[in-house]
């Protein structure tokens, strides 16, 4: 659009406004007097919040916490119930009217959506979102009895969630209580299986190796002695002759008090210490036979074949011991060659058996965990009110100074329209360049518009009367708009909803 085209429409703009200025008056006065009458008599609606905080779960909490298993929407379900609200209405006497002209299910959907929970959520780790608290929010038309509700409703949330908590914590209780049970049953025939395997295989498992190693070196060193004793007891019988018996009695002594200290220290199945009972025995033996020989015969002959007879006793002793330690030292080197392949069979045995007193330990102390939680009463709630509600000051809606905008933006536009109605109405010319526009007949003259006296004053009084018909145009128009908002809650209702 150039210059001279603007031009033209703000001339023809000016023509209008000129001819039409006091039906606009009227027009924008009445529906701006009708409007401002009726937001100002609108009621007024309040708001009332209170907060809760959720109390954080243990870092290891129990099987089944009721800080991971109740959500915030299970909760609210509950809270939001029928029954619930329903005795929060009757004690609180909420939406009288409502009840008296609605069914019971308007009521509890009009109540539900004056209700609205926000959650307030933290930023975790891998961008996971973390609810640590929320906020009841109760909106009503006295700031009293919204404090009341949304207090009521707080209550609720505490009350469903101990409640909640409470059954929760007894079935992971019943839960953990089957699981550890099962896995006990599977703990004790391993168990038992591991027992009769280490018992049946004594002497050859894994944890006896360094001591059959030390046993069996023991052994080698007792056979060394044997040997040792046998050639000197076979050179002694040789070489001395009667001396060796006399060494025997020297040596019974020695043997007593080593076979003294053993019996402190070890059992009689000790090597040693049958090894020193054989030896005294066989010289307790050799002693009597040379006794009774002794007694019978006195020549110097029997008394040197008696101690010949007593070595030939001792040494046989020496050789049975020998056998005996040999047959040990067999039996161990067997032992030792089979502690590969038990232990082997031992850890096939005993395969996931660690995996399972892990799991079942970490089920007892889960289990003692939630009995704790169980048995710690409301101190241990999940939900704790950290704000209680308290009767709102200001008013939540409707906002005003936002109705009159929209208002003042509605009566221009209907001002408009009314400017525009009455153009399209009005078929007169009102300009001679209307007239040629119209017709081809050339327009001869002009003739001004001539005003009589009695033309004044018929157009005062047309003003007059005007003027008192539209001031009672506005007086009807206020009264009517304010009779229609005042008590207007559903109005309300609505356009606090979408402020």
């Amino acid at each position: 659009m150039n210059a001279r085209e603007t031009n033209t429409v703000l001339q023809s703009f000016g023509f209008v406004w000129r001819r039409r200025w006091r039906l606009a008056l009227v027009v924008f006065t009445v529906a701006m007097t009708g409007a401002i009458s009726f937001v100002y008599a609108l009621p007024v609606i309040y708001r009332a919040h209170a907060t809760i905080l959720i109390n954080q779960a243990p870092a290891s909490p129990p099987a089944g916490d009721p800080g991971q298993g109740i959500t915030l929407d299970s909760v609210t379900e509950e809270v939001l119930s029928r029954s619930r609200l329903e005795s929060i209405i009757t004690r609180l006497n909420l939406y009288p009217d409502l009840r008296e002209k609605y069914s019971r299910d308007t009521v509890l959907n009009r109540m539900r959506k004056d209700i609205n929970v926000q959650r307030k959520q933290s930023e975790q780790q891998w961008g996971r979102e973390s609810t640590f608290a929320f906020t009841v929010n109760y909106q009503g038309w006295k700031p009293g009895t919204v404090a009341d509700v949304t207090n009521a409703l707080v209550s609720s949330y505490v009350d469903e969630n101990n409640r909640m908590r409470g059954r929760l914590t007894k079935d992971s209780l019943s839960s953990l209580e089957t699981q550890i049970t099962h896995i006990r049953q599977k703990l004790d025939s391993q168990e038992r299986k591991v027992a009769a395997f280490k018992s049946r295989y004594a002497g050859e498992l894994p944890e006896q190796q360094p001591a059959n190693l030390l046993a069996l070196q023991d052994l080698n060193a007792q056979l060394r002695q044997n040997t040792q004793d046998q050639l000197r007891l076979m050179g002694g019988a040789s070489i001395q002759g009667g001396d060796t018996a006399n060494s025997a009695d020297a040596t019974l002594p020695q043997l007593q008090q080593q076979e003294a200290n053993l019996r402190a220290q070890y059992t009689d199945e000790y090597p040693d210490l049958v090894r020193i009972r054989a030896q005294i025995r066989a010289i307790k033996l050799a002693q009597a036979a040379e006794t009774g020989r002794s007694d019978r015969v006195g020549d110097a002959t029997s008394r040197q074949q008696s101690r010949q007879t007593s070595a030939t006793g001792l040494l046989g002793n020496y050789k049975l011991e020998e056998a005996r330690l040999r047959k040990q030292i067999s039996d161990l080197k067997s032992r030792l060659e089979n502690i590969p392949a038990r232990e082997q069979q031992l850890f096939t045995l005993t395969q996931g058996y660690d995996e399972t007193n892990a799991v079942y330990s970490s089920l007892v102390k889960r289990y003692e965990e939630t009995r704790l939680a169980q048995t710690g009463g409301v101190n241990d709630s999940q939900f704790r009110v950290l704000e209680p509600a308290v009767s709102p000051k200001d008013p939540y809606g409707p906002d005003r100074l936002r109705l009159f905008f929209m208002v003042f933006v509605i009566c221009v536009g209907l001002t408009g329209v009314a400017i525009f109605i009455a153009e399209q109405l009005d078929i007169s010319f009102h300009s001679a360049d209307e007239l040629r526009a119209f017709s081809r007949v050339p327009v001869l003259a002009s003739i001004p518009l001539i005003v009589t006296p009695a033309d004044k004053a018929r157009q005062r009084l047309r003003i007059g009367v005007l003027v008192t018909l539209t001031a009672l145009l506005l007086f009807l128009v206020a009264r009517i708009a304010w009779l229609t908002g005042n008590g207007n809650q559903a109005i309300v209702w609505m356009l606090t909803k979408h402020i």
